[in-house]
C-alpha cells in the first residue's frame, strides 16, 4: 500500500525535489549523490564482507609476509 502512495505524493504532488545544489543526470532525472551510491556501496559491501569472512586465508594470499609475522607472534604466546 505504501507502494502506491509514495509515488502519488512524491511525484504527482510535487512534495519532493532534489535541492538546488544538486547535480542531477538529464537522462535519469536522479541525483549524482545516490547514483554514485548504488554503484560503489555494493562492491565496497561485498568486498569488506568477504575480507572479514575469510579473514586470514585472504590476508595469506593477498601479502604472505604478513600472514607469517601474524603467525609467529601467536606461536610466541604461551
Amino acid at each position: 500500500m505504501l507502494g502506491q502512495i509514495k509515488p502519488h505524493a512524491t511525484v504527482l504532488q510535487d512534495r519532493w525535489q532534489y535541492g538546488e545544489l544538486m547535480p542531477t543526470l538529464p537522462l535519469l532525472g536522479t541525483g549524482l549523490a545516490p547514483l554514485l551510491q548504488w554503484l560503489l556501496l555494493p562492491p565496497l559491501i561485498v568486498w569488506l564482507a568477504r575480507r572479514q569472512l575469510l579473514g586470514v586465508i585472504y590476508l595469506q594470499q593477498v601479502d604472505p609476509a604478513t600472514a607469517a609475522s601474524s603467525d609467529s607472534a601467536r606461536e610466541e604466546r604461551p
